[in-house]
């Protein structure tokens, strides 16, 4: 965006601009003219004091009213984006977005909300993240979300995906932090359909979750995962999809979010689907969860149930147990085309159970077998099941056309034709195995950390003394002791520290800020 001259010849200096500031929230022109007074002679003492201004509008009642208005000049109203470049006053634009975004979109002009993405997208793409602190991580989050509410109203999710990529990269400190940008990232990738660019950062392993920093919620965390589960579902990316839907299901809560129990869901089917039981999550799930699926699963739960007889039973009436599900509740939950699958993947397993058994069979018993007529139609049916099977790599095996006595087609079970002794297996042995020692190194350095730390020692010690006090007689002075001499090393560790103070440690001292992780 091009630079404009001033709104009014006369611009106050900046310490005028600052000392009205003080007093009061400025009003959107006084930021304006404080945007300008901004050269490379006072740009240090500038920046200083439109921080200060913007963060004061932030801290008022009339914070969107004040940074979503315009300016009156006479019978003329301007906007304030066309009057700098507010890409280079980063955290100026970042807040005049925010809250032009904050509107209901149903009921606002189209043109004008065209107009307003066109703007969002571009402070996407000419971002400056010098103008930005860690401090601004809640506008940061703010506004990703709200790009991406814009984008699926009007229907630029895909258009929207390469402004978040870029806003994402530029704010993240390191290519390991989870930042609050990921999350409307991955859904304008699912919503877009491009689902392999999702992965390409959903893949990348986090190894940082610093929610103070990054102003990161529960939510950020379970709609990252969520997100990312969808992308590798689309992709039959099985094994994947399940642990991204486990840790949605799974992370502590009070109370069951939507994304947990659309989680839940969607991890049940892939299972049935991959293994042809659902197993139990782990006993860290939190106890209201299974409750929420009891009072609003009861579709998933009967056919968690019902699927293991299906496959087992080898007649063709078991399938219409199908056809008792409730439907609609799957189409609801948009699970509708998993249940299809699922449903089509029943003679594919039974097959599977008679590779367990036999190791060759003619079509014509496998189709007896499996309750079917014995037809030509049948026998073609299955020889194509087979063939797709052995191309998604299910099973391995050989069909031989009839020949002599035998007046139907003979299917030959084989072993794995893999013997691991490639070059590829080499060198994807070598790779894992150094992912492996790098993160038990990791590993290892941060149970080290917590060993070390006050809060961990603290907590160790007030566990000793419950049990010490449970244990002994409140009148034996061998307990009082026993409490003493406990203080006494814990004072002595915290002393001993990394840093070399008894609050410094790792940084998890008593004044330590209270997050959301220390909720859980």
């Amino acid at each position: 965006m091009s630079q404009h001259t001033p709104i009014s010849a006369h611009v106050p200096s900046t310490s005028a601009v600052a000392k009205e500031a003080a007093d009061s929230p400025p009003d959107l022109a006084s930021l304006i003219q404080l945007i300008q007074s901004i050269d490379p002679i006072n740009s240090e003492q500038a920046r200083s004091d439109l921080r200060q201004a913007l963060l004061r509008v932030v801290k008022s009642e009339q914070s969107d009213t004040i940074y979503s208005s315009f300016i009156s000049q006479g019978a003329v109203r301007i906007d304030p984006l066309e009057k700098f470049d507010f890409c280079r006053v980063s955290l100026a634009g970042l807040l005049i977005l925010n809250a032009r975004m904050c509107i209901d979109y149903q009921n606002s002009n189209h043109d004008d909300l065209l107009l307003l993405w066109t703007s969002a997208e571009q402070f996407c793409l000419h971002l400056d993240p010098t103008g930005l602190e860690y401090d601004d991580s809640l506008p940061v989050n703010r506004f990703a979300n709200s790009f991406v509410a814009l984008s699926k109203h009007l229907r630029l999710t895909q258009a929207a995906i390469e402004p978040l990529r870029n806003i994402l990269l530029l704010w993240r400190e390191s290519p390991v932090d989870l930042t609050g940008v990921h999350a409307p990232f991955m859904e304008a990738c699912v919503a877009s359909k491009q689902y392999s660019t999702g992965l390409e950062f959903y893949r990348q392993p986090i190894e940082e979750i610093q929610s103070k920093k990054y102003y990161l919620q529960p939510l950020d965390h379970m709609r990252y995962h969520f997100m990312g589960g969808m992308c590798l579902g689309v992709l039959e990316q099985w094994d994947e999809a399940l642990g991204a839907f486990e840790i949605v299901a799974t992370t502590p809560a009070i109370n069951t979010h939507a994304f947990q129990l659309a989680a839940y869901k969607k991890h049940m089917l892939i299972q049935l689907l991959r293994d042809g039981k659902a197993r139990s999550l782990p006993k860290y799930t939190s106890v209201c969860l299974y409750r929420s699926v009891k009072m609003h699963a009861e579709a998933y739960t009967k056919l968690a149930k019902m699927f293991p007889k299906v496959i087992s039973q080898n007649d063709q009436t078991s399938v219409d147990d199908f056809k008792d599900l409730d439907i609609q509740a799957f189409k609801k939950d948009k699970n509708y085309g998993l249940l299809k699958k699922l449903q089509g993947s029943v003679l594919s397993k039974r097959i599977l159970r008679l590779k367990r058994t036999y190791s060759a069979l003619t079509l014509s018993d496998m189709a007896t077998i499996l309750g079917y007529p014995d037809t030509s139609e049948t026998e073609k049916m299955l020889e194509t099941e087979i063939l797709n099977m052995c191309s998604n790599r299910l099973i391995y095996a050989q069909i031989h056309p009839a020949s002599g006595t035998r007046t139907s087609p003979k299917v030959s079970f084989l072993s794995p034709p893999e013997t691991f002794t490639s070059q590829n297996t080499i060198q994807m042995i070598d790779r894992l195995t150094k992912e492996t020692e790098a993160w038990s190194s990791k590993v290892w350095e941060l149970d080290r950390r917590i060993g070390i730390s006050d809060a961990y020692l603290k907590k160790h010690v007030k566990d000793e003394l419950t049990w010490s006090n449970s244990s002994t007689n409140p009148n034996n002075p061998d307990g009082q002791n026993k409490e003493e001499d406990l203080m006494d090393d814990l004072n002595d560790v915290g002393a001993g520290g990394d840093n070399g103070g008894g609050t410094s440690g790792t940084g998890a001292g008593t004044g330590r800020r209270k997050t959301w992780e220390d909720d859980y």
